[in-house]
């Protein structure tokens, strides 16, 4: 397949973007400049200029292409005021809105990136858990909107699916929320956590077979989740993250969180956990990457 891709000279899309091209796709990405394109273009890619709001290139890529995954999010915050179409969200929206127009009709493959952090969080929960958290502290990436808007065009002839990694994605190595956890231990003297509070996790490797399998073989309307470790709690994380760096582990509280882990707080505070099960039989999907406590580990060698 000719493959269109937002996202994919990212942590995930890179890896996505080698995994579809060693299994026979074609791979067209969406890049912001020039340094993108070239990775892009290193990673296998055809690289075309433009952002998530270019929506007459993004209406004909969609058109040109067989299937479209969709990875790119702003997760910055909009500045207090800012009209809707131009947050997070509205783009994502607009976006959305914009590919399932070219292709409804069309059957083609329409994957999108949600997150399980719109998940309410008990019980844990699965690929039928529909994204309904209302909670503020996510505002700026709320995907609830976003997955309801794409699941409509299910029913207008685009097999759209959606895909909920889970909110820590390592390599052989500890990478975003878990590496800005460890960020935030060293800055701080101390590695905290609030007690009770759980991550899933998920191998980037594994993600990228997941998104593969979801355009290849997924069904429209339906969810998939991105996760391989269902439930770490960040207390063994913090632990390890002391253990590895001499330092103390202490622990925090819900109201000490935004002083205590700044942006970090609302993903701390709260389990972010799941299911993938479903995911697993449907899809023969299997997580075969090394966990994340390992990765912290391999990232401290000589300890």
């Amino acid at each position: 397949m000719n493959i269109f891709i937002t996202g994919g000279t990212g942590f995930i899309g890179s890896e996505l973007t080698k995994n579809l091209i060693a299994h026979g796709h074609h791979v067209t990405a969406l890049t912001r400049s020039d340094a993108s394109a070239a990775v892009a273009t290193a990673n296998g890619a055809i690289p075309v200029m433009g952002d998530i709001t270019s929506l007459d290139l993004i209406s004909q890529q969609a058109t040109q292409a067989d299937a479209i995954i969709h990875l790119a999010f702003d997760l910055r915050f909009p500045k207090p005021g800012t009209p809707f179409e131009d947050t997070p969200s509205g783009q994502d929206q607009a976006f959305i809105k914009t590919v399932g127009d070219a292709l409804s009709g069309t059957q083609k493959p329409f994957v999108i990136t949600s997150a399980l952090g719109q998940l309410p969080a008990d019980p844990m929960p699965t690929e039928k858990t529909a994204a309904v958290l209302d909670d503020p502290a996510f505002a700026r990436s709320d995907r609830s909107a976003s997955e309801r808007l794409a699941l409509d065009y299910a029913a207008k002839g685009v097999t759209t699916c959606i895909v909920r990694p889970a909110p820590t994605v390592h390599g052989e190595t500890a990478h975003g929320f878990a590496a800005e956890l460890e960020h935030l231990a060293v800055e701080n003297k101390s590695a905290a956590y609030i007690a009770g509070k759980h991550w899933a996790s998920v191998h980037v490797a594994d993600i990228a077979d997941l998104y593969r399998l979801a355009v290849e073989k997924g069904l429209p309307g339906h969810v998939y989740h991105g996760i391989g470790e269902q439930s770490l709690a960040i207390k063994d994380i913090a632990a390890l993250i002391g253990q590895e760096n001499q330092l103390p582990v202490k622990e925090s509280s819900v109201a000490d969180a935004p002083a205590t882990f700044g942006w970090l707080s609302p993903f701390v505070s709260r389990d972010i956990w799941g299911s993938s099960s479903l995911t697993q039989q449907e899809l023969d999907w299997t997580p075969q990457g090394i966990g994340l406590l390992q990765a912290i580990k391999n990232g401290h060698p000589e300890s």
